[in-house]
């Protein structure tokens, strides 16, 4: 059966995909999040009934990444989204330290685009890559959802702009040590 709203599509995708690409404006991507970054994260939103359901799907998503071939994850984070306080100063701690395990995972890339940049092709909002069966489709967040990006040529837009950011990156190395720098500041 096909899923009905665009984020059960996006889901599905992600579950099939042999590539998943976020690049985050605002939030640490879902698949990275730990559960107390989640239930701070979707309790503060206050737009579910059920907390713990949510925070149970999400991180039942994350399941992908421990099946026994997962995804490439290549993420892209805003710096801002690193010093912004979801929860407690512990929580974001926390949060940080999953950041830098992750990221020494085979198949997990985690780079950062440091606040010098200024402006640059994300700006504009989080979306995220995926390469399901050699196709790239993207996914294009929203409040409240998202949109399903699926014309070659639009998610080829995405591709470039995605690949632009990156090019203004931090290397992961130089990732981790910013990581490790904004979680000394938040003691």
């Amino acid at each position: 059966m096909r899923p009905r709203y665009p984020t059960q599509q996006f889901a599905a995708y992600e579950r099939r995909a042999t590539v998943v690409s976020p690049y985050a404006a605002l939030l640490i991507p879902a698949l990275l999040q730990t559960p107390d970054y989640a239930r701070a994260l979707i309790a503060g939103g206050q737009i579910v009934d059920d907390v713990d359901a949510a925070v149970q799907e999400r991180m039942a998503r994350q399941e992908i990444l421990r099946q026994p071939d997962p995804p490439d994850l290549w993420v892209l984070i805003k710096e801002s989204v690193l010093w912004d306080c979801i929860g407690t100063p512990e929580i974001m701690r926390a949060q940080l330290v999953h950041l830098i395990e992750m990221s020494q995972h085979r198949g997990v890339v985690i780079r950062v685009v440091p606040r010098s940049v200024g402006v640059h092709p994300g700006v504009d909002g989080s979306f995220t890559l995926l390469d399901v069966n050699g196709s790239e489709i993207a996914w294009s967040e929203a409040v409240g959802g998202g949109r399903l990006v699926t014309d070659p040529a639009i998610v080829r837009d995405y591709r470039v702009r995605y690949d632009r950011i990156g090019a203004d990156s931090l290397s992961r190395d130089s990732t981790r040590k910013l990581i490790a720098e904004v979680m000394e500041a938040t003691q």
